[in-house]
């Protein structure tokens, strides 16, 4: 129960991020499910309307209106006191200091949980920073999460095409929890090596765990298979990192129990966070496409259940440039896409 300036390693977090999450800190997840069509519904003026009156009064140190806003699963996770809250704004507007200029806002959208997102300059951080509101659909408050937006890395690639035939490394209706070319959608984007990467989980019914979220089994995604996005061989398979317990990191062994792909065309896929003893392949063995290798787990630099993947062009983690990793043949929020980079908040599967 603390919010706090990270200043980690980079298979975590991006510098000097800030991040409150409503009664336990993880890896602070925006969703986001639009598609192109950019309208307007009165859901989203709702939404736009309740977060510009949360953020004034967040500014306004108004915990009591706030504090009548938060939805009893976030009172329950707090302990039901609100100097909680009143201890994360002070560390939040600590941290961000006063917003001096509204760069941008926008309103998202996933199954029941709706999203607010305020980026503008502020007097505490040297880069633009942003807020954001999680509501659900009585606009009561899940989340409230702060970060600085660091510049993404110079790469070589922005126009590089994927040279193998990738598939999406898992089965089943999976959401893109970071992922994009910016750091707004990619908190990845300021590191050279995962200029690209993609972290993924599983949500239902808006949310991505079921009861207090401090054990792995309670994340929907712990445990499920994950299957190899392309052919190749396995030059890298760490298997015997233990799972973290949620919120916990390990920073000493950021990858976790992890494996390197070599595509033998220059390009190396890196999967990072297993379970555990769960990884079925070895050193040196041929996997295809859709081939087991092993299940989603939280080990490593993660504080949550979830799956990393990223394209990189040399065999050593944490080093190397990061390459556009193009997935093909997957739907995204239901549509079929032949070729593509999903983004932040869609929800993927395999078609």
């Amino acid at each position: 129960m603390l919010s706090q300036l990270h200043n980690e390693n980079r298979m975590r977090r991006t510098r000097n991020n800030i991040w409150i999450f409503i009664g336990i800190v993880v890896l602070a997840i925006f969703i986001t499910a639009c598609d192109a069509d950019n309208s307007t519904s009165p859901g989203d003026k709702s939404t736009l309307d309740r977060g510009r009156t949360y953020t004034q009064w967040l500014y306004q140190n108004q915990i009591h209106d706030l504090w009548d806003h938060v939805s009893d699963m976030a009172k329950m996770q707090m302990g039901n006191d609100m100097g909680n809250l009143a201890t994360y704004r002070d560390l939040l507007i600590g941290g961000l200091g006063e917003e001096v200029s509204l760069l941008n806002e926008r309103v998202l959208k996933i199954q029941s949980t709706h999203f607010y997102e305020r980026t503008a300059n502020f007097t505490g951080l040297p880069m633009p920073g942003v807020l954001e509101w999680w509501l659900n659909d009585s606009q009561e408050i899940l989340l409230l999460d702060g970060r600085a937006l660091e510049p993404e890395a110079h790469s070589n690639f922005l126009e590089y095409h994927t040279k193998t035939q990738l598939r999406l490394p898992f089965d089943g209706e999976w959401v893109v929890l970071w992922g994009g070319r910016t750091t707004l959608d990619n908190y990845h984007a300021p590191a050279r090596d995962q200029r690209f990467a993609y972290d993924f989980l599983v949500m239902h019914g808006g949310w991505h765990y079921t009861g207090d979220g401090s054990r792995n089994e309670d994340y929907f995604c712990f445990g499920l298979p994950v299957v190899a996005p392309g052919a190749g061989i396995v030059v890298t398979a760490e298997k015997n990192v233990p799972d973290n317990t949620p919120p916990e990191e390990n920073l000493a062994q950021p990858g976790g129990n992890y494996i390197v792909i070599d595509h033998e065309n220059g390009e190396f896929s890196i999967l990072g966070h297993f379970r555990q003893g769960s990884i079925a392949v070895n050193v040196g063995e041929h996997v295809t496409p859709g081939q087991l290798l092993g299940l989603c787990g939280n080990s490593g630099a993660s504080d949550l259940p979830h799956l990393h993947y990223h394209l990189q062009n040399t065999p050593t983690f944490l080093s190397g440039e990061g390459l556009p990793a193009q997935f093909q043949n997957y739907r995204a929020n239901g549509k079929r896409i032949d070729r593509g980079e999903p983004t932040r908040g869609q929800l993927v599967e395999v078609r």
